[in-house]
């Protein structure tokens, strides 16, 4: 098992390294086991615990795959991702225990096992959210927004996430915002107040949460401007813990979101063509030999080759810079031309 883990950990360097919210790897996972005697107990509980914050983190940063490939691990394979847990609380008794754990998985060795099996990682190196809390007391009731009696609001304002690279807050309730939106135009995704609302809030991300109170009862639909409806549910019950359960599932679902958009983009074919006036033959085969080793093209297909002079079709993924940093990092240069870039050999 040591050889597994200093195997995967030698992976980490040549695995991508991104700016990202470590905040990601952790998680708090909730646990209640029996065995035949406490210590028992806790050895059970502690072995579920460790499953089960590592398919949280995996669905969080990951594809479904990802978490899928999970299923072929053993339970010692499991310890070896896990890199610290603490007790927030817990209970013993003879033969049961229950608790709640915050786990941390650790990174490097996740990231080298997702790229061993080839499995994407979706998570994104920023997420900055604004959640516009609707609220209705009944269906025939006006609907609260900016108000001081909507309890929806202030529940997120207790239960907002506020970190350095991660941020799911309710819209801030400031004259600039009040005077554009109103709660009706948050239901029906009013195009115009909505992105007058990104513009002055940092072009950050908008959800619309729209809760409706019943007498047993919170029905909670979450809406994208662009993506319309992500997360549909009725919670039974009536007592305040219906706000903070939907308010978890609002959480969960924004990220996957956001992670499937992510993902979508750094995905999606981008086609660039690239002239090159070589001086030596040996040039042109160094810019050949850099076109192989740029992980994020696909396809590269020669369109002309003659006096010196070849013209390149690039299919990549990702962003056009990134695209351009890895070229400079193998010493070439492409300068946007117009309708093409031109190549060149960087020198010292």
């Amino acid at each position: 098992m040591l050889k597994i883990l200093l195997f995967l950990l030698f992976l980490c360097v040549a695995y991508p390294v991104m700016a990202e919210d470590m905040n990601l790897y952790e998680t708090k996972v909730t646990i209640d086991a029996t065995g035949k005697n406490a210590a028992q107990a806790r050895e059970n509980a502690l072995t579920q615990a460790n499953r089960k914050a590592l398919y949280a983190v995996v669905d969080r940063i990951s594809t479904n795959d990802g978490v899928k490939i999970l299923d072929d691990l053993n339970d010692n394979q499991i310890l070896n991702f896990i890199q610290e847990v603490s007790v927030v609380s817990e209970k013993v008794n003879e033969n049961q225990y229950n608790a709640v754990l915050l786990m941390t998985i650790n990174a490097p060795v996740l990231k080298a096992y997702l790229a061993e099996k080839d499995i994407p990682m979706t998570v994104m190196k920023e997420t900055h959210v604004l959640i516009i809390p609707v609220y209705r007391e009944s269906e025939t009731s006006s609907p609260l927004l900016w108000e001081e009696t909507n309890p929806w609001y202030q529940a997120w304002l207790e239960n907002k996430i506020d970190r350095e690279q991660t941020t799911i807050l309710p819209i801030p309730n400031q004259s600039d915002n009040r005077n554009i939106l109103t709660a009706e135009d948050a239901l029906k995704l009013n195009s115009m107040s909505l992105s007058a609302i990104r513009n002055i809030n940092n072009n950050q991300e908008l959800f619309v949460a729209d809760a409706l109170k019943s007498s047993d009862s919170l029905h909670l639909e979450l809406k994208s401007p662009q993506a319309g409806t992500i997360l549909s549910k009725i919670y039974e019950g009536n007592n305040d813990n219906l706000m903070l359960a939907a308010i978890q599932d609002i959480k969960s679902a924004v990220i996957k979101h956001l992670q499937k958009q992510t993902f979508n983009e750094n995905n999606e074919l981008n086609h660039l063509t690239i002239v090159f006036n070589y001086p030596q033959l040996r040039d042109w085969l160094a810019l050949q030999q850099t076109v192989k080793k740029i992980p994020n093209i696909q396809k590269t297909t020669t369109d002309a080759f003659a006096n010196h002079r070849a013209q390149l079709s690039l299919e990549f993924t990702g962003e056009l810079q990134t695209l351009l940093n890895s070229f400079a990092a193998q010493g070439f240069s492409l300068k946007d031309n117009g309708n093409f870039y031109q190549a060149e050999r960087i020198t010292q």
